[in-house]
């Protein structure tokens, strides 16, 4: 009731104004309104300006997605202006420096070409740059069993099986966590690198289809150790899962006792069993003794014993 009564007191004292006080204020009232309207219409223009005033860059970008450790040519690449505050570290400003490069990481089209992202040196994309430094490559022999089915490929990581029966069947991971640079003749590094044509394509294929070799990357002392295991016996990889949890060690094995193999054939009949079973003593036996003079024995009944004279 309070707000409304000053309604009332307003507009009572408005009516009491005169027209020409009236025009007054609403003038008024328009130049202030005019004066917001000026300054928000002023700090707009300079902020167009000021984006105006800021230096863009021409550098060099990807147009279509680009697969890691591939050969970079003039048809992946494009010249893009972006404003000098947003750049990376780094960036390739000219499109001559990065052809015939290749990219260490896959790269998104738009994406700006940086230094970082590039091979220095294009060996070190080879197959002898993707050895770990503490590292050496060996191979060992595998099957579509033994290798996961295939499903194990470069850049992966396996832990290696150990299966021997001298002299007890017995299995045991030896290695872990090991990378995988290649299957038969397929590497990490040409895994991902476009092929030139339809016919190499091919060939990779049918090289791929029956696995043979595995290479591994491991330390020279656990690449001793993997040898001599693969002379005891057989040798299998395990695929690890991508955030494998190592619920194992490496001395981890299981063993089962194997029955030597000096088998029971027809030729030869097992020994007939001994009887050791004491004999029954025989109270009612006779033991002839005869004597030194030849004319008496002695005759045993149960337990007494008597001489009987010989005639």
């Amino acid at each position: 009731m309070k707000l409304i009564n000053k309604f009332k007191i307003i507009a009572d004292k408005v009516n009491e104004l005169s027209q020409k006080q009236l025009l007054i204020i609403a003038g008024l009232v328009s130049i202030i309104f005019a004066g917001f309207l000026y300054m928000y219409i002023y700090s707009i223009n300079n902020n167009v300006q000021n984006t105006s005033k800021v230096s863009m860059v021409a550098v060099v970008t990807a147009k279509i997605d680009i697969p890691r450790d591939t050969i970079i040519n003039n048809n992946m690449l494009t010249i893009t202006n972006v404003p000098k505050n947003l750049l990376p570290a780094n960036p390739v400003t000219d499109i001559n420096e990065v052809v015939g490069k290749i990219v260490k990481v896959s790269v998104m089209a738009g994406d700006i070409i940086t230094v970082p992202k590039l091979y220095s040196d294009n060996n070190l994309a080879s197959f002898v740059g993707k050895i770990p430094n503490d590292c050496r490559a060996i191979s060992i022999s595998i099957d579509d069993v033994t290798g996961v089915a295939g499903f194990a490929k470069p850049g992966d990581y396996v832990d290696v099986i150990v299966v021997t029966n001298k002299p007890e069947m017995k299995s045991e991971i030896i290695l872990q966590d090991v990378l995988l640079l290649g299957i038969n003749k397929t590497s990490i590094a040409a895994s991902n690198v476009k092929k030139a044509t339809d016919k190499a394509e091919k060939q990779v294929d049918e090289a791929n289809q029956k696995m043979s070799t595995a290479t591994l990357a491991i330390k020279p002392y656990d690449a001793l150790r993997l040898r001599t295991a693969a002379s005891r016996g057989s040798l299998s990889l395990m695929l690890r899962p991508l955030e494998a949890s190592n619920e194992f060690v490496a001395d981890t094995q299981y063993s089962e006792y194997i029955a030597p193999e000096n088998k029971i054939t027809n030729n030869n009949p097992p020994p007939a069993p001994v009887n050791n079973a004491v004999p029954a003593r025989n109270y009612d036996s006779v033991a002839q003794n005869i004597s030194d003079n030849g004319k008496s024995i002695t005759v045993i009944r149960g337990e007494t014993k008597s001489k009987v004279e010989v005639r």
